[in-house]
């Protein structure tokens, strides 16, 4: 039920315009002396409220849940699914989102 009210809500947010947070968010960035660094760049750019949410969404709901199942058989917790299972599966699809993001946050710094 707590997943379903997460997209729920990462959907929402995704749907209603945030108007007028920008200064906010630059003057917490001055505040903690991170106004014209990479790091603040990064902090600023960091958000579950874009495409790459639905890209993780819609990987994570087509990889079968056999793998998960014969885990906790054999006796793994749900941690130990998720980084021996999930993660190494996963690691494409999050080292391409990594580099779109990387590049992306990158190019936004002015020299």
């Amino acid at each position: 039920k707590f997943s379903k009210f997460v997209y729920v809500f990462v959907l929402f947010v995704m749907v209603m315009p945030i108007v007028g947070n920008t200064t906010a968010v630059i003057t917490l960035l001055r505040r903690f002396s991170l106004y014209d660094t990479i790091w603040g760049m990064w902090i600023k750019g960091f958000t579950f409220a874009n495409s790459y949410f639905l890209i993780y969404f819609a990987f994570f709901s087509g990889v079968s849940n056999t793998y998960a199942e014969a885990a906790h058989i054999d006796g793994a917790s749900y941690m130990r699914v998720m980084w021996r299972i999930y993660i190494p599966l996963a690691s494409k699809t999050i080292s391409t989102v990594f580099l779109l993001q990387f590049v992306a946050l990158y190019n936004d710094v002015q020299h």
